[in-house]
C-alpha cells in the first residue's frame, strides 16, 4: 500500500506525543510534507478545512477544544452522505480507566479507531494501515 500520498493530521497538546506519532507515520511511509500537526482542536479543525486529511489522529484530553469535540465537529462537517471526502478518525488517550468502554463510546460518536497510550508501535502501524487502506 502506497502511504506516500496520504495526508494525516496529528492533534495533541503534548509536543513529545505529536513528535512520536509523526515519526511513526514517517516510518510507515507517509511523506513528511503530508503530515500536519496541531496543538489543540481549534488549530486542528482549521487544518482539516485547509488540508482535508485522509486520517486525523487526535488526543482526547486537550485544552481549548478536546478530541471529543473534534470528533463531533468532523462528523457534523464531513458526513459520509455529503460530496466531500470522508475523514477517518483515530482517537488516542493516556487517561482512560476503561479502554473497552471508551472504544464503544468513541465508536458510537463516529471514531474509526482508538488507541490507549502508551501503545505498541506494531499496534499503531496495524491500525493506521487499516484506516488508510
Amino acid at each position: 500500500m502506497n502511504m506516500n500520498a496520504k495526508k494525516v493530521l496529528v492533534i495533541d497538546d503534548e509536543k513529545p506525543a505529536r513528535t512520536m506519532v509523526v515519526r511513526a507515520l514517517e516510518r510507515l511511509g507517509v511523506d513528511s510534507a503530508n503530515i500536519f500537526q496541531a496543538e489543540n482542536g481549534r488549530v486542528g479543525t482549521d487544518l482539516i478545512q485547509k488540508e482535508c486529511p485522509d486520517l486525523t489522529i487526535t488526543d482526547l484530553t486537550m485544552p481549548e477544544m478536546d478530541g471529543w469535540e473534534v470528533l463531533a465537529w468532523i462528523r457534523d462537517q464531513y458526513k459520509p452522505s455529503q460530496p466531500q471526502p470522508s475523514i477517518k478518525v483515530l482517537a488516542m488517550s493516556g487517561y482512560v480507566e476503561d479502554p473497552g468502554g471508551a472504544t464503544k463510546r468513541l465508536t458510537d460518536a463516529g471514531a474509526d479507531g482508538f488507541l490507549a497510550k502508551p501503545f505498541r508501535l506494531e499496534t499503531f502501524f496495524m491500525v493506521v494501515k487499516s484506516l488508510l487502506a
